[in-house]
């Protein structure tokens, strides 16, 4: 009869295999080896780990952008005085079952969307001019990370049982198999490593990290940019003559897209006195976002 560890190891490395099948067969192998470490991960990949739980793996932790909700305008990004609350705010753990993972990751077009908790809701609310909704939005890469990340420690643990020379027949093990999985002591974080460092890639059907540089700078992007600042540039509550002076600051931006050598410094300067200008908009959310919007060029 077929080893179910080499079976396992068959399905892992299956890009297209489904996780919570996989999961379910890795439960019963660790289940009959009883290795209560991979039952409890198990266990919690298949059904959720409670929110407000310690322990949580690492590699759940997604980092994303703090958006809120403006009637006129959708979701705008949020800016934070605070680098350190923006940091905090901006980072948070999936604990839904890999289930419901893999439908959100089949089903979206780039980008996913977590909801803050009443609490903090509120308290974004007094920092604003008016009461709103705000939600968390992150790359569906991701979500992908974690599927791939749980496929890899199935797998390395399936290579790593045939090379204990634990590989079972049919669906069972010997006593010796037993014996020896207890001796081992396996543990799931020794299987995967940390994936904090993976970029964010946001609102694409299929995001890559590839840009379009002249002299360094990224004209697609700096052509959306001007174009937001551009169509929201009436809302933002300013007065006629700074409104005025921003679009004075678009004409030498676009003129610079428009070279061939496009030159960083006017562009920068440009920049910097729109976002000067901004500023002035404080109780303006729509300001804010633009704002942030500029400074993530890192001009």
């Amino acid at each position: 009869m077929k080893s179910l560890v080499l079976e396992l190891q068959e399905d892992a490395y299956n890009s297209t295999s489904d996780i919570t099948s996989l999961l379910r067969k890795a439960y019963v192998v660790a289940k009959k080896l009883k290795i209560s470490e991979f039952e409890n991960w198990i266990h919690k990949e298949l059904n959720g780990y409670p929110a407000s739980a310690k322990g949580i793996p690492e590699y759940r932790e997604i980092q994303g952008e703090v958006k809120a909700w403006n009637p006129y305008h959708g979701w705008i990004p949020v800016l934070f005085d605070d680098a350190r609350i923006s940091a905090k705010i901006s980072k948070n753990f999936i604990v839904q079952p890999v289930t419901e993972i893999e439908l959100l990751v089949k089903s979206s077009k780039g980008t996913l969307v977590m909801s803050l908790s009443h609490q903090l809701q509120r308290q974004l609310d007094k920092t604003a001019p008016f009461e709103t909704q705000y939600q968390l939005q992150f790359g569906v890469s991701q979500a992908k990370k974690i599927l791939e990340t749980v496929r890899n420690v199935v797998l390395e643990w399936a290579l790593k049982l045939e090379e204990d020379g634990i590989l079972g027949e049919g669906i069972s093990f010997s006593k010796e198999e037993k014996s020896l999985a207890n001796e081992k002591g396996y543990t799931v974080n020794h299987f995967y490593g940390d994936i904090n460092q993976s970029q964010i890639q946001q609102n694409s059907d299929n995001s890559t990290q590839n840009m379009h540089l002249v002299n360094g700078l990224d004209i697609k992007s700096l052509t959306t940019l001007v174009n937001q600042i551009e169509s929201n540039i009436a809302n933002t509550g300013l007065k006629g003559s700074e409104q005025e002076a921003i679009t004075n600051e678009i004409e030498k931006i676009k003129d610079e897209i428009m070279n061939s050598t496009p030159n960083p410094g006017v562009i920068k300067k440009s920049l910097k006195i729109m976002g000067s200008i901004l500023e002035k908009a404080t109780s303006s959310l729509i300001a804010s976002g633009l704002i942030h919007e500029i400074s993530k060029l890192g001009l």
